[in-house]
């Protein structure tokens, strides 16, 4: 599974995991092909990434990475540097974006596993 940017998924697509509204309903299911009504219903829904099947040729720089390897490049980047205070500013502040980023691609990726209560998820 790999986790795109909703401004970079594409018609055909599928995903890899069902995503539900804030509510908790089915929006769409595990292998649904994303259709332009889709990837509109997902824009308006506000969410910032979705999860589509590790089999889509999907280039590396259009995926969300997980956060300990978003951290390591910036750290090895800013280690090829000057060890100055503003490139310690500079890496820190990027460090954070990274975090929060991450912790957006978190909160999106609750809206995919969280049926509503009492509510069994539907087979793959």
């Amino acid at each position: 599974m790999k986790r795109v940017p909703i401004h970079l998924v594409t018609e055909k697509m599928r995903l890899a995991r069902p995503v539900f509204d804030r509510e908790g309903l089915l929006v769409a299911g595990v292998g649904t092909v994303l259709t332009r009504r889709l990837l509109h219903l997902l824009r308006n829904l506000a969410i910032q990434a979705v999860p589509v099947d590790d089999n889509e040729p999907i280039p590396a720089w259009t995926t969300v990475p997980d956060l300990g390897g978003a951290v390591r490049e910036i750290v090895e980047r800013f280690g090829q540097e000057p060890h100055t205070p503003a490139m310690a500013m500079l890496r820190d502040a990027a460090v954070r974006r990274a975090t929060r980023q991450a912790e957006d691609v978190q909160a999106a990726e609750t809206l995919w596993h969280a049926p509503r209560p009492g509510r069994a998820e539907p087979e793959a």
